[in-house]
């Protein structure tokens, strides 16, 4: 089995480009998470038994979205970088900043972002978290069905125009800039 998701893992990385970044940080890494995560089972199992944590709870959940984001968002960067070093040198500087005010002075946007991309960041993370809240209170679906016709099309309309709106990125948006171009 280890060896079948490693040829699979390994693919992958090599589908999304040649070099080493890609193979590694898009294949091999979520591979090795996926042989820990299999390896450590009983040790977690056991953990959770000694430690009487309650599974079936929202905070074990939350824990669990957490963990997978951060995991995720490790791999991400090595697949951005050129480089495992170059990787590794950005986690060193993204944690040698000791100024906590380049959160609120405006610094942020010279990293790429403007303030367009961060409010369509900002709404974004408004929309998942509401819809997240009211799917586990009832099926969306089903009540957006249950209504009249005239109000699931305004629905619709206002859906389509938040792709539309949410997707332009304003002036300097490329779309010749997309991650696959180079490949």
């Amino acid at each position: 089995m280890y060896l079948g998701l490693f040829v699979t893992w390994f693919l992958i990385g090599f589908w999304h480009g040649g070099k080493w970044n890609y193979i590694w940080g898009s294949g091999l890494y979520y591979w090795l998470l996926i042989i820990l995560a299999d390896l450590m089972a009983p040790v977690l199992q056991k953990a959770v038994r000694i430690l009487k944590i309650n599974t079936a709870c929202w905070s074990w959940k939350f824990f669990q979205r957490v963990r997978t984001a951060l995991l995720f968002t490790f791999g991400l960067s090595f697949f951005r970088a050129e480089s495992i070093q170059a990787g590794i040198a950005l986690w060193k500087s993204a944690f040698s900043v000791n100024n906590i005010w380049v959160l609120f002075d405006s610094s942020l946007y010279s990293l790429g972002l403007d303030r367009q991309d961060f409010s369509v960041l900002i709404y974004a993370l408004i929309i998942l978290f509401v819809a997240e809240h009211y799917k586990n209170r009832f099926d969306l679906r089903k009540k957006l069905g249950e209504q009249n016709y005239l109000f699931r099309l305004v629905v619709v309309l206002f859906m389509v125009l938040g792709v539309v709106i949410f997707c332009k990125y304003g002036a300097n948006y490329v779309a010749s800039a997309f991650i696959y171009e180079q490949f």
